[in-house]
């Protein structure tokens, strides 16, 4: 789905915020060679609203903690959105992007929503219920976001490591 593509572009630490804009606009506009340059601070904006399924986010909202990312916990979402669906999204010629995000809001128990339930906990310095804290402790390696260094990074790393 090319909007869970640009959800990773404009994740992308390798990217500056102007590039960012400019490689959703490539994702998200089939005739994108055809816009006028003065258009593409509308033509973002529009790509962000559709992105976000239509919700207008108040202007004063604080960003929150960072709960789920879309490319690590895609295979924990796919499944409990078949299920709501009732059919293979992956095998699908077309899945329009709001059906998605309906039948993502709906995906109730399932291990996608222990993931996100344990990381708003621990980003808001909450304990952890005796049960969520043994899963967590088996399943660290799907709950804790991986690390990722931009390209500049891994550089100056390799420098300090020697190279290794």
């Amino acid at each position: 789905m090319k909007q869970m593509q640009i959800c990773c572009t404009l994740n992308d630490c390798n990217l500056q915020e102007r590039e960012k804009s400019l490689v959703a606009l490539l994702i998200f506009y089939k005739d994108f060679d055809k816009l006028p340059l003065e258009s593409y601070q509308e033509a973002f904006e529009k790509c962000l609203w559709f992105v976000d399924g239509v919700k207008k986010k108040p202007e004063n909202r604080e960003k929150g903690p960072k709960l789920m990312d879309g490319e690590q916990d895609f295979p924990f979402i796919v499944g409990p959105v078949n299920r709501v669906l009732g059919k293979e999204i992956r095998s699908l010629k077309y899945l329009h992007w709001w059906s998605f995000l309906s039948a993502y809001t709906e995906i109730g128990d399932c291990t996608f929503q222990k993931i996100v339930s344990i990381q708003s906990k621990r980003a808001k310095g909450l304990r952890l219920e005796k049960g969520e804290r043994e899963w967590y402790l088996r399943n660290r390696e799907i709950v804790d976001f991986k690390t990722e260094f931009s390209n500049a990074e891994n550089e100056m790393l390799s420098q300090w490591t020697g190279g290794t």
